[in-house]
């Protein structure tokens, strides 16, 4: 079909696809994006975000899937410095210990929301709690529990969500996703 293919549906598919998401994660209708993978999204979400003044760390936990430390570690050239919060010696890393590692000069929080090499589910409320008490933003890596845990992304003031539907989604690949909330264009949003 050649570019006749744009208007037999391939245009539209993405946005169907994101709603079919959203519903699963607890998103409105179009405010999920798909993407071929969970960096990309993740880097997407990282562009609308600049540092300002003091505001210009990124949290993450060394649990991390490698790409997406990487990816946090590029945001330095940008003008970010990263804060990487060590693990427990079980692998795991509580959304408590995360939450306290967040001050007055975060601008976002990236975290995994189960940590792929232990399996540990990190609580993101306290970290989206205090995150938000701040002014910063939260990126939640959901790769490891969409499809296979609960996921309500409202319910959580959650202001990203990445994803994928390789994993427990059943789907193949190249199909991730990112969940922006509504505020997230508003100007209520100080780190935007």
């Amino acid at each position: 079909r050649g570019v006749r293919a744009w208007e037999d549906r391939w245009w539209e598919l993405a946005a169907e696809m994101g709603d079919r998401v959203a519903r699963i994660i607890g998103a409105p209708a179009g405010s999920v994006s798909m993407h071929e993978n969970v960096t990309t999204a993740s880097a997407v979400a990282l562009s609308s975000l600049r540092p300002d003044g003091r505001r210009r760390r990124i949290v993450c936990t060394e649990m991390d899937f490698p790409s997406m430390v990487y990816l946090y570690r590029a945001q330095e050239a940008l003008g970010f410095e990263l804060k990487i919060v060590p693990a427990l010696d079980d692998l795991s890393v509580p959304g408590e210990r995360i939450a306290s590692a967040i001050d007055d000069r975060t601008c976002v929080v990236a975290l995994s929301h189960v940590l792929f090499r232990s399996s540990y589910i990190v609580d993101p409320v306290p970290v989206i709690e205090r995150a938000h008490q701040v002014g910063a933003v939260v990126m939640l890596d959901g790769y490891q529990s969409a499809g296979i845990i609960p996921v309500d992304v409202a319910t959580m003031g959650v202001d990203f969500f990445v994803g994928g539907c390789l994993k427990w989604l059943c789907g193949g690949p190249g199909n991730a996703f990112l969940y922006a909330a509504p505020w997230i264009k508003s100007e209520r949003s100080p780190s935007l």
